[in-house]
C-alpha cells in the first residue's frame, strides 16, 4: 500500500511540473478507473503449472493534447490471488508505469509514436518453503499507435479510443539470488554484484515481448468531463532464463476530469 501511495504521489508531483509547459490551447486530463477481471501467470521458475483467478485493478493516469501531439501517462496495479489446477495458491500484486507519445498524421483519426512501459511483479506461494517470493522487474520500450472515431449519443458527444503498443526493447531482471535467497544465503561464487548482473537479460523481441491493446468510450458530458469505460488487454512473455509468460484482460469504469 505505502508503495502505490507513493507511485501515485510521484506520478501527480509530475503531471504538476509538466502542467505550466502547456499551452492555452492544449487540453489536460485526469482519469481515475477501478475494476476487475482475469490473470493467468506460468512462471516456470517456481512451476509449470498455470495459475490464474479473478483480480483488482486501479488505474490514475494524466493526459496532455497538443496541437500536433499528446502524451499519456499512467499507473495501475493489480492484485490477485491465483490458484492452480490443484488448488495451490500464489499471491500476487503488480505495479505498472506506462506513457505513450503519440504524433498526429495525416489521417486525423490516428495517431502514431511510441510507448514505455516499467512492470514490477511480485509473487508469493505460501506453502513453498525456500525461494516463495518471486520478483521480477521488466523495462521495455516500442512502437503505439491510437485510433479515435466520435459518434453523438442522446445529445452527448461519445469518444471511441483504440490505443495499441508493442513493446520490443529494453531489459528485465528476473528472480535471482539477489531477490529471493533465504536468509544469509549467497550465489555459488559468493558475490552478490555477480549474480546481480546474471539476473538481468537484455528485453529484446526474439526472447521477450509485451503487447497491451486498450479499447474505450468516453461520454462527454455538458461541463467537459467524462465518464468512461475501458478494456485492457495484456500480454507479457519473457523466454529467458525461465519462460514467464503472463496475460491478463481488465474491465474497468472512471472517470475524465479537466483540469
Amino acid at each position: 500500500m505505502r508503495t502505490s501511495l507513493a507511485l501515485c504521489t510521484c506520478l501527480s508531483l509530475c503531471c504538476c511540473l509538466y502542467l505550466p509547459l502547456c499551452k492555452s490551447e492544449s487540453k489536460n486530463t485526469l482519469q481515475v478507473h477501478f475494476g476487475g477481471g482475469k490473470f493467468a501467470l506460468r512462471d516456470k521458475s517456481v512451476s509449470p503449472l498455470l495459475y490464474q483467478n479473478a483480480a483488482l485493478s486501479f488505474f490514475l493516469a494524466y493526459k496532455h493534447e497538443g496541437p500536433k501531439k499528446s502524451d499519456f501517462f499512467q499507473l495501475n496495479t493489480n492484485r490477485a490471488v491465483l490458484s492452480n489446477q490443484y488448488g495451490n495458491t500464489m499471491l500476487y500484486r503488480d505495479f505498472c508505469f506506462k506513457n505513450y507519445s503519440l504524433y498526429k498524421t495525416g489521417q486525423a483519426r490516428l495517431k502514431w509514436g511510441w510507448s514505455n512501459n516499467n512492470y514490477l511483479i511480485f509473487c508469493e506461494i505460501p506453502s513453498y518453503g525456500n525461494f516463495n517470493k518471486r520478483l521480477s522487474y521488466v523495462t521495455s520500450f516500442g512502437p503505439a499507435l491510437c485510433y479515435v472515431e466520435c459518434f453523438n449519443l442522446f445529445g452527448k458527444q461519445l469518444k471511441a479510443e483504440l490505443p495499441l503498443d508493442l513493446q520490443v526493447l529494453g531489459f528485465y531482471i528476473r528472480p535471482s539470488y539477489v531477490s529471493d535467497s533465504p536468509e544469509a544465503y549467497l550465489a555459488p561464487n559468493g558475490n552478490r554484484i555477480s549474480a546481480f548482473l546474471a539476473s538481468a537479460g537484455a528485453f529484446l523481441s526474439n526472447q521477450a515481448w509485451n503487447a497491451a491493446l486498450n479499447p474505450g468510450f468516453s461520454y462527454i458530458l455538458s461541463s467537459g468531463n467524462a465518464v468512461v469505460i475501458q478494456y485492457h488487454y495484456e500480454y507479457l512473455c519473457i523466454n529467458r532464463p525461465e519462460k514467464l509468460s503472463k496475460s491478463s484482460g481488465i474491465w474497468t469504469i472512471g472517470i475524465k476530469a479537466m483540469l
